[in-house]
């Protein structure tokens, strides 16, 4: 039976070499502080958090992602070190990505134009300013094992720099998230 609401939600996902690096590190988190959560999604940069749409309005959706485009060329991105949100129920560690005008500028185009077009799902008097992160454990990661872990992380070395030239519409499929559609930059 089809849920009645899907859930979806907009990302970069870097190239398959990075990711693979980047998945490895999730993997030692899931084997050495028992965070396995991450695993459950393709390493990204969320650019619009997770939103539901009924069934009837996903053909749409399929349709303005497809359509939309962003005023941009492709650009560099780079990761430099790791970070945590020190959240005293759910601790989160992740990948910094170097925030720079044209990722602000991608989640802004990206967040005005879904906006116009689905009013009310993503509330902008509820939105975070945008973070980005590339999350590497999180919800599952217990407080204790996150002091482990970022006794361990938040001094090691970390740098990437990859070339952001598409961006991805990411599906739950009730037990992973799974990347079913990009628009190119």
């Amino acid at each position: 039976m089809t849920p009645v609401h899907q859930l979806y939600f907009i990302a970069i996902i870097p190239p398959p070499p990075l990711t693979a690096e980047i998945r490895l590190i999730q993997e030692d988190f899931s084997v050495r502080f028992l965070s396995k959560k991450a695993l459950n999604v393709v390493p990204h940069i969320t650019l619009l958090p997770p939103f539901r749409l009924r069934n009837e309005e996903i053909q749409r959706l399929h349709h303005w992602f497809e359509t939309s485009r962003v005023d941009l060329d492709p650009f560099d991105l780079s990761l430099d070190g790791f970070a945590a949100f020190n959240n005293k129920k759910q601790p989160v560690v992740y990948l910094k990505p170097v925030v720079n005008d044209q990722l602000g500028q991608l989640h802004q185009q990206l967040f005005d134009a879904f906006h116009a077009s689905f009013p009310g799902l993503l509330p902008i008097e509820n939105l975070r300013p945008f973070t980005p992160h590339l999350t590497i454990a999180y919800r599952d990661l217990t407080k204790a094992m996150f002091d482990q872990a970022w006794g361990e992380y938040r001094s090691r070395n970390y740098q990437a720099t990859f070339t952001v030239d598409r961006y991805h519409l990411l599906k739950h499929s009730g037990k992973q998230w799974d990347p079913i559609a990009s628009v190119a930059i």
